[in-house]
């Protein structure tokens, strides 16, 4: 069976490229639509929530990295040394290796701990209750299959990619 439900209409709401002649597909609006078509949007999908976090993460140490320089800055202007200017860019040049490792760590972290992989897996839950509810228990079983399938084949993972504090600053700042 081909996906319905929550499925078909994510799907709906993505062009995919490349179906198989072979594989089975059910047409939704005009878009013919197959299992794998579901997994490649589940893969996107991850990846997208999974770049999200690690934003928020990096967002939230360049906010306590300003707060630090902002302190340290203002130590240096009040106690009023003759060189107020070269103590101030000190401060600002010693948080920003502290910021990258923070990025580099987290990105690390998000690797380690397979946050995509997880992802992925709630979304095949989510997808999984929806069949099950809207088709039946084969449609459910049929979506889990699916997910085994291209988990087996490694096809969907491209594994993480999270770009580093340089990159983050020259898309800000051109």
């Amino acid at each position: 069976s081909a996906p319905s439900g929550l499925a078909a209409s994510a799907m709906r709401r993505s062009h995919l490229p490349g179906r198989p002649a072979t594989a089975l597909v059910r047409s939704v609006r005009g878009l013919a639509m197959t299992w794998q078509d579901l997994e490649a949007v589940k893969a996107r999908a991850a990846t997208s929530m999974d770049r999200a976090e690690y934003f928020a993460t990096a967002r939230l140490a360049l906010a306590e990295a300003v707060t630090e320089q902002d302190q340290e800055l203002r130590r240096v202007v009040h106690a009023g040394m003759p060189t107020s200017s070269a103590s101030a860019l000190q401060a600002l040049a010693r948080s920003l290796p502290d910021l990258q490792r923070t990025m580099t760590d987290h990105g690390e972290l998000m690797r380690r701990q397979c946050t995509i992989d997880k992802r992925q897996l709630a979304l095949t839950d989510v997808i999984a209750e929806q069949e099950m509810r809207v088709s039946g228990c084969a449609a459910s079983t049929a979506a889990r299959a699916s997910a085994e399938v291209a988990e087996a084949s490694g096809e969907l993972r491209g594994g993480a990619q999270y770009p580093a504090y340089t990159e983050v600053m020259r898309t800000c700042f051109t």
